[in-house]
């Protein structure tokens, strides 16, 4: 009898658990969600600086696409000068380190703008005080370390 009654109680429990954690995976994520008239009002001066935000977060995945594309042509002229022989591989190492020269040249344009703005960017958060609800410095804060 007395096993039984232990058996009864570990299923209830186990079945219990499984509603509870079930339950919390089909909630909503945080409170302002599921009360979304508790959410505080933005000052238009806020919209624009998370505007700007965004504009920030935008240019840098535009300038990472872009070195992504940058890679993609250096692979392309890399096989093709893995696969050269005689002559045409001295004309392939060419067209590489011209590559290289070029894109390096590009990136350092891009990184010293990206820099720039950036700053100014973090400085405007610096001087109103807004940097915890800029996105992209949260991304940076979540970024794990190399």
């Amino acid at each position: 009898m007395r096993i039984r009654a232990v058996y009864v109680v570990l299923i209830l429990a186990f079945t219990a658990a499984f509603s509870f954690a079930r339950a919390a995976q089909t909630s909503p994520q945080s409170h302002t969600e599921h009360h979304p008239q508790a959410q505080p009002q933005t000052s238009p001066a806020q919209n624009e600086m998370m505007a700007r935000c965004q504009q920030m977060m935008s240019q840098r995945s535009e300038m990472m696409h872009h070195m992504q594309a940058m890679d993609k042509r250096l692979d392309e002229l890399l096989a093709d000068m893995n696969k050269a022989k005689g002559d045409r591989k001295v004309d392939a190492m060419a067209r590489v380190v011209n590559e290289m020269a070029g894109q390096r040249k590009q990136m350092r344009q891009d990184m010293m703008q990206m820099h720039d703005a950036m700053m100014s960017h973090m400085m405007e958060h610096t001087q109103n005080g807004s940097g915890a609800m800029c996105p992209m410095m949260k991304t940076m804060r979540s970024a794990p370390k190399q």
